[in-house]
């Protein structure tokens, strides 16, 4: 090569690194605001020329904070084009980084309605979240797994989750987040009707949000213990707590309160006091119907049948103009992405456009003949470089999928091992019940052996390996203790647990004596309940 033409490479290589250490400052700024002033940051990468990026890394990051920065203001995104490139890139060696680019690209999968991707994005991010033993990151992924079980009306699940949530951000002393998994929990065992466990938790929550002294929390704490109570029909005590619910001068936590607090004296026939709160309500857009039915009800008990029969009126022309309402923003949706698209393709043809002019520029700049041999060297090795790359990513999409074939496969075999093992456990229930005397003999223990094998290994699928955690917690525990606790767990009575062990009715007393002074609990403690939240 002419010497002539390696200064000019030289030249052009030093304009671009040039480039790339302005972009890479820009990334570094964007990071450090993205948690206290995400605005901030989201203008600061808009500002950065993505097609200029020359380093992988560098688009990576740029592809994981653009979805962070558009995730935490609020801008839906429905494609997963852009954090795939992070996705892509981040592998074991960078467990965080790679754990966030699946958070994200779960969120992406949400805001489109992809539940099945959004569920494999999570459990990839829970394993990087896991491996890089970050709580901030495995808080935000069992939240948003919390949520989605909950929007799919799994209970269960969904407490589980939100659990494990508030631990990490507990740990991580995020009061905030804390909280909101504490109520999350709370109103999942609302819906369930569990009031002991729904008011335990909510009560969890008081406490902190006390120390915090966040009114729009608090706000919401009260009303969700005072709508415990008003469940239980228990009007005066849930009178007691939405009293207790702090004004935050924003319209829908304090309408909300005004609206609880009519509908319990309406329960207690407080007609006067009912009518001052509904009148207190302002600005009601999608609690019109409640609001009229309210209404509808005060005139009712007071034998305004005339009254009642307008606001049954309102209710109705209220409930066909939320609807149609509904049908305008779905319109509106739909022409908004219609612009965005067509925004898009303007920033393009934009783009396109600035990209040729720079290369008039550098034409026009350097010598002709030495340009062009060098931008076709240059041509020649970035084609090569984006063969190899696409190669690289064909193999890596076929990895994947290859990857979440074998996982959906050992999770289909995990679920029916345990369908198998609650089965047996069912049906040894009912001969431990039915027919106690065919487990007598030397048979009995042989059936026993099996049978306590199955017993363990099904309550350690159900309860997170509880077995284990046991006696790892507690090691002066025995086998004998352990098949005990898995009894409990598996909702064995009394009579059928002395029919399995052979053993006198009082001594299942006597053994669970033992077992709450190995497990170290007071006298108020409840054994059940200590093992399932364990």
């Amino acid at each position: 090569m002419p010497r002539y033409t390696k200064i000019y490479f030289l030249l052009l290589i030093t304009i671009l690194l040039i480039g790339c250490s302005g972009s890479f400052n820009k990334l570094k700024t964007a990071g450090d605001l993205m948690e206290t002033h995400p605005d901030s940051a989201l203008h600061i990468l808009q500002d950065i020329r993505s097609d200029r990026l020359i380093r992988p890394s560098d688009k990576a990051l740029y592809a994981l904070l653009m979805s962070q920065a558009l995730d935490k203001n609020d801008i839906k995104v429905v494609s997963d084009s852009l954090i795939q490139i992070a996705v892509d890139f981040y592998d074991n060696n960078e467990p965080y980084y790679a754990g966030c680019a699946q958070f994200y690209k779960a969120r992406c999968a949400k805001n489109r309605g992809d539940a099945q991707r959004q569920a494999n994005a999570l459990l990839m991010a829970q394993e990087f979240g896991l491996l890089a033993h970050d709580d901030k990151l495995l808080g935000l992924v069992y939240s948003d797994k919390g949520s989605m079980y909950q929007e799919q009306e799994q209970s269960d699940s969904s407490i589980v989750y939100f659990r494990l949530a508030f631990r990490a951000f507990d740990r991580l002393k995020d009061n905030r987040n804390a909280v909101i998994c504490l109520l999350n929990t709370g109103s999942e065992f609302l819906k369930k009707s569990n009031f002991d466990s729904s008011l335990y938790y909510y009560r969890m929550a008081k406490k902190k949000v006390l120390l915090s002294g966040d009114a729009l929390l608090l706000s919401t704490v009260y009303r969700s213990i005072g709508s415990v109570y008003f469940q239980q029909k228990a009007y005066d005590r849930a009178l007691k707590e939405y009293k207790k619910a702090p004004i935050t001068n924003m319209v829908v936590y304090d309408n909300n309160k005004w609206y609880l607090l009519a509908g319990a004296y309406l329960k207690t026939n407080n007609i006067d006091s009912a009518r001052f709160y509904l009148k207190r309500l302002s600005r009601l857009n999608e609690m019109d119907p409640v609001y009229y039915r309210s209404w509808q009800t005060l005139y009712e008990k007071e034998g305004n049948l005339k009254q009642a029969l307008y606001f049954a009126t309102l209710v109705n022309n209220a409930n066909d103009s939320i609807y149609k309402s509904k049908l305008k923003v779905s319109f509106a949706g739909m022409e908004k992405k219609y612009n965005y698209q067509n925004l898009q393709v303007s920033n393009q043809k934009l783009i396109i456009k600035n990209n040729r002019t720079m290369l008039m520029f550098l034409m026009a700049t350097l010598i002709v003949s030495a340009l062009f041999i060098m931008v076709l060297l240059l041509r020649v090795r970035f084609r090569k470089q984006q063969l190899e790359i696409q190669t690289q990513l064909v193999l890596k999409e076929k990895e994947r999928v290859d990857q979440e074939k074998e996982y959906s496969s050992l999770l289909y075999k995990q679920l029916r091992l345990q369908e198998v093992l609650i089965q047996n456990i069912e049906h040894y229930r009912h001969n431990a019940v039915k027919r106690p005397e065919l487990l007598t003999s030397s048979n009995k223990q042989m059936n026993n052996d099996a049978f306590y094998r199955e017993l363990i290994t099904s309550m350690d699928l159900r309860y997170r390996n509880i077995s284990k955690r046991l006696i790892k917690s507690y090691p002066e525990l025995n086998q004998q203790d352990i098949i005990f606790c898995c009894l409990l767990l598996a909702d064995f009575k009394t009579g059928m647990i002395a029919t399995i062990l052979n053993i006198k009715n009082d001594s299942i007393v006597t053994r669970r004596y033992r077992l709450r002074v190995k497990l170290g609990l007071q006298n108020s403690d409840d054994l059940l309940d200590f093992l399932t939240q364990f």
